[in-house]
C-alpha cells in the first residue's frame, strides 16, 4: 500500500494542481485536481501485471484550450 502526492503549477491554470497516486499491491488510482475546482481533471484507475498495464473506467476533463 502506498501514496504519492505532488503539487504542480500549470502555466494556464490560475491555481495549483494536486496529483495523488494511490496503490495497493498491483492496482491503484491516479487523481489530478485543480485546487479551485472540485471536479477532477483526471481520475484514472489502473492495474498492472508483469505483461500489461490496464487503464479502465477513467475520466478526464481538460478545460485549457490551446494547452496540451
Amino acid at each position: 500500500m502506498g501514496m504519492l502526492l505532488a503539487t504542480l503549477n500549470l502555466p494556464q491554470e490560475p491555481s495549483l494542481v494536486d496529483a495523488e497516486l494511490d496503490w495497493q499491491e498491483n492496482s491503484g488510482q491516479l487523481i489530478v485536481l485543480a485546487r479551485d475546482n472540485g471536479d477532477p481533471l483526471l481520475d484514472l484507475p489502473w492495474q498492472i501485471t508483469r505483461q500489461q498495464l490496464t487503464l479502465s473506467d477513467g475520466r478526464w476533463s481538460w478545460p485549457y484550450a490551446g494547452f496540451p
